[in-house]
């Protein structure tokens, strides 16, 4: 076996090993990773998201995932698995592109694959994983070619 193959398997199986650590019982739907324990902490009217929470969330720097991301990602999931083009959302901040914008890419082939694969909670989850997985595969390839 060549060294290159030797290193990429030891990467793959890092990178394995580094996923089921950081994303935990997300990678089988068990949970969402999105912070949805604000909404019931901070926000009154999600009080029935959790009824017995303690008004302090486990991380409030997050809040924009959210209030702006999940809505969003939602919004492309849905518009996705009715066959339809999510092109536009006339809704946030009075209309924006959903296709062109840097954050929400609607045109994201790994987010297109989840979301046309899984449940909304899992394609969520595995969206982030695979993206996780491709910058640390682009970063070792890079590594790699300068030799380092």
């Amino acid at each position: 076996m060549n060294n290159t193959l030797r290193n990429w398997l030891f990467f793959a199986g890092l990178q394995v090993l580094l996923c089921i650590a950081v994303f935990g019982s997300a990678l089988w739907g068990a949970r969402i990773l999105a912070p949805v324990d604000i909404a019931p902490a901070l926000f009154p009217a999600y009080r029935f998201v959790d009824a017995l929470s303690d008004n302090i969330p486990d991380n409030h720097y997050v809040i924009d995932q959210l209030t702006y991301d999940l809505p969003l990602q939602t919004l492309v999931y849905e518009s996705y698995r009715r066959g339809e083009i999510p092109w536009w959302d006339p809704y946030t901040y009075a209309g924006r592109p959903l296709l062109a914008d840097a954050h929400i890419n609607g045109t994201d082939p790994i987010r297109i694959f989840a979301y046309l694969i899984f449940p909304f909670v899992a394609a969520y989850n595995w969206n982030l994983v695979l993206h996780f997985v491709a910058a640390g595969a682009g970063m070792f390839a890079l590594l790699g070619y300068f030799r380092f």
